[in-house]
């Protein structure tokens, strides 16, 4: 089984209510956020957060039915059928034109993308241990999954991403966990083409030549660990 390993996001303002966001919150996650982002460096941020989660919560109470009928209806979904449970955002946006403003998302990344050079600085200064990141609530659920995973016969693996802003407490984590469980492919210097332009769709997601090619290499990967 694969998890990609970030940091808990933070809720952007305009999706605080969104089902998207919304329908997989439930009591016990909100309580692991609090502890989390209590245990987590960031500073400024910590009151928005947990204003942002506490907010995402209360709305599901007051709307539940509607969250069991969008689960009813992802579970009933056939519209990725044939896409092998990829539907890449270049596709999507060829298939539905801007409604969703994907057009614009890549017009505009491709009118600057020196953006892309920031990502790279971030992805190769921090490879080194900051021990004061870590996030010891992050890191004890992350073993925990590890464990029971184990139980079930499973191998985990935990999958660090490229193009992310900011890889300081991903880096703590990696140091404590067994190196078997972790599959690192966001060094700049290791994997250079997936910060490449022409493997990009915007600031955070890779186009579909991008996805290939990072499938490629999360295949040689677990190879290796296998």
């Amino acid at each position: 089984a694969f998890i990609e390993l970030q940091p808990l996001n933070q809720i952007a303002e305009e999706n605080i209510n969104t089902t998207r966001n919304n329908y997989w919150i439930n009591l016990k996650f909100l309580i692991f956020s609090y502890k989390y982002i209590f245990n987590a460096n960031y500073q400024n941020n910590q009151k928005y957060m947990i204003k942002a989660y506490t907010k995402s919560f209360i709305s599901k109470l007051f709307d539940i039915e509607k969250y069991k009928y969008a689960l009813m209806q992802v579970n009933s979904d056939t519209s990725i059928i044939g896409k092998q449970g990829y539907y890449s955002l270049n596709k999507q946006m060829n298939d539905i034109g801007d409604e969703n403003g994907l057009s614009k998302r890549l017009t505009t990344f491709l009118k600057d993308t020196t953006v892309l050079q920031e990502r790279i600085k971030l992805s190769i200064n921090n490879l080194q241990f900051y021990e004061h990141y870590l996030n010891e609530v992050h890191l004890h659920e992350i073993e925990k999954l590890i464990e029971k995973s184990k139980e079930k016969g499973i191998h985990l693996f935990f999958i660090i991403p490229p193009k992310l802003s900011d890889y300081k407490e991903l880096r703590a984590i990696k140091e404590f966990l067994p190196k078997e469980n972790i599959i690192d492919i966001s060094d700049a210097n290791d994997y250079p083409n997936l910060y490449k332009t022409e493997y990009t769709f915007d600031i955070g997601h890779l186009n579909e030549k991008g996805a290939n090619l990072f499938t490629e290499y999360l295949a040689d990967e677990i190879k290796k660990s296998l």
